[in-house]
């Protein structure tokens, strides 16, 4: 959907962000929810290093695996002591991911998030997500990521909400066919 028609709003209702105006949202009592947002790297302490934004996601990780997960962010080593106010918007972007990835969850609800991200960081994120299991839920404008890892394509506009199987290719082709 175009901007405005209220992609980012649908994630935050699923994340319990926002309360609906009419209705309900029901999220299973068995789900556990990632949330990425858009505007979320300003929730990360300046203060803080690399190390304690992840560890602050689950404190029951031993540390080994804290380290490991900021080495998968491209943290390695004593980078990984870093504190946030001197990193880059991208390389926060990197920690908010890692502080995802401490969680044990089982949806994911992403917002733009290759945004503020290098080409090699977007092709670890896509291998990433393309391991994980449970339910991937993506607001995204970049094709090809949308194409490595959509399953579906729900266009919203007009009201209406469309279902398209496949990736942003197949998106594309059944969107003409049908018109």
């Amino acid at each position: 959907g175009k901007n405005g028609k209220g992609k980012s709003t649908l994630l935050r209702l699923f994340a319990g962000e926002l309360e609906p105006t009419q209705g309900k949202v029901v999220i299973s009592q068995n789900s556990q929810v990632g949330y990425f947002g858009q505007t979320n790297i300003q929730r990360l302490h300046p203060k803080s290093t690399i190390e304690q934004e992840v560890e602050s996601a689950n404190p029951k990780l031993h540390r080994t695996i804290i380290r490991s997960i900021c080495g998968t962010m491209m943290f390695e080593g004593d980078d990984a002591l870093k504190q946030i106010s001197v990193l880059s918007g991208g390389e926060r972007s990197r920690v908010l991911l890692g502080k995802i990835l401490a969680l044990p969850t089982n949806i994911l609800l992403l917002d733009e998030p290759t945004n503020h991200l290098d080409a090699g960081t977007i092709g670890w994120l896509e291998d990433e997500l393309a391991s994980r299991e449970g339910a991937l839920l993506v607001v995204s404008h970049d094709r090809r990521f949308l194409d490595r890892v959509a399953t579906s394509i729900w266009e919203l506009g007009n009201g209406r909400l469309e279902e398209y199987r496949g990736g942003y290719s197949d998106y594309l082709r059944q969107r003409n066919e049908r018109r």
